[in-house]
């Protein structure tokens, strides 16, 4: 009735908002009357199939009749059709429903669990509504993205990305390991001593079942190189005991590890790209035992180009 005879758009805004309120606190209280009123198996299971099937189809006939009303009448219509329907429930309950034999339930009311299970449904609008727009694949507002805010103020590291790979080793893991290194560079900023940015873990040289490896000597090492460009956690994900020797001196290298382990935690950024974006130079400050400043390449194509880099571009002091 609010709704209907309203004299502005908030005050019809807020009679919308109240009705759906009031029906998200109706529906629960309709369920527990059925389950309270029909004890026997049987009746229950009636009950509940009628209850659901007068939802669905008043869902259904809602729309229709909204849509008739709007069009025929005016929209205050479309909240004065619910006068009837509220005066026929008002009548049946107060000639139908009778206080239950055991008495009255004492139990209080959860109210955590009213607002949590009302706040769950509600927190899924807003994904759904920019699903439409966006796409499904959309990362804004992720918790990717997220974990950049809350990460440094109460994590010592946070994954940056999706998973390189599975936990059985597969071929083509290559691209993926270009794409989390690409979304771990999105904010540099937020790495420093004690917190870090964590593109996930290490897979050199896992096997595949017909004997080859899902990444080649060459692949894995400019993992590692890369991962200590950027000072990310250096996390092996493939079994030391199946790999070959010289993929365990490369994992143990002092100078590769003394560049990811440095004290200042300054994560690595790229600061050159060729014309073909194939080939890039990245930059990283370092102070300790290693002080100075360490320059990485990564080439994605066939061919290294020249990536030319001014001496005032890569100069930094410890």
């Amino acid at each position: 009735m609010l709704g209907g005879a309203a004299t502005n758009e908030a005050m019809m805004f807020g009679a919308r908002a109240l009705q759906g309120v009031f029906g998200a606190l109706l529906a629960p209280a309709a369920l527990s009357l059925l389950a309270v009123m029909f004890t026997d198996t049987k009746g229950r299971a009636k009950a509940f199939g009628i209850h659901g099937a007068i939802a669905g189809g008043g869902g259904a006939v809602g729309f229709i009749l909204g849509g008739f009303l709007a069009e025929y009448l005016n929209r205050r219509w479309t909240f004065f059709i619910n006068i009837p329907f509220v005066l026929v429930a008002a009548a049946g309950a107060y000639l139908v429903i009778r206080e239950p034999r055991v008495g009255r339930n004492r139990s209080p009311l959860d109210f955590p669990g009213v607002i949590l299970s009302t706040l769950g449904p509600v927190a899924l609008v807003p994904g759904f509504t920019r699903a439409e727009s966006d796409g499904w694949s959309d990362s804004a507002g992720c918790p990717e993205d997220n974990a950049y805010v809350y990460g440094p103020t109460t994590a010592d590291s946070w994954r940056t990305g999706t998973d390189i790979a599975w936990g059985t080793p597969s071929a083509g893991q290559w691209s993926n390991i270009l794409r989390n290194m690409d979304a771990n560079a999105w904010h540099p900023e937020a790495q420093g001593p004690g917190h870090y940015n964590d593109p996930d873990y290490l897979i050199p040289m896992r096997k595949l079942a017909d004997g080859l490896y899902e990444l080649t000597a060459e692949e894995s090492t400019t993992q590692l190189v890369m991962w200590a460009e950027m000072g990310s956690p250096l996390v092996i994900g493939s079994d030391p005991r199946t790999l070959p020797r010289q993929m365990i001196d490369t994992l143990r290298n002092p100078e590769i590890i003394a560049v990811d382990q440095d004290p200042l935690a300054i994560q690595g950024v790229r600061v050159a790209t060729d014309a073909t974006g194939e080939c890039a130079e990245g930059l990283r400050q370092l102070a300790g035992s290693v002080a100075g400043t360490a320059l990485g390449r990564l080439v994605w194509g066939p061919a290294v180009s020249r990536v030319p880099v001014a001496y005032a571009t890569v100069h930094a002091d410890p």
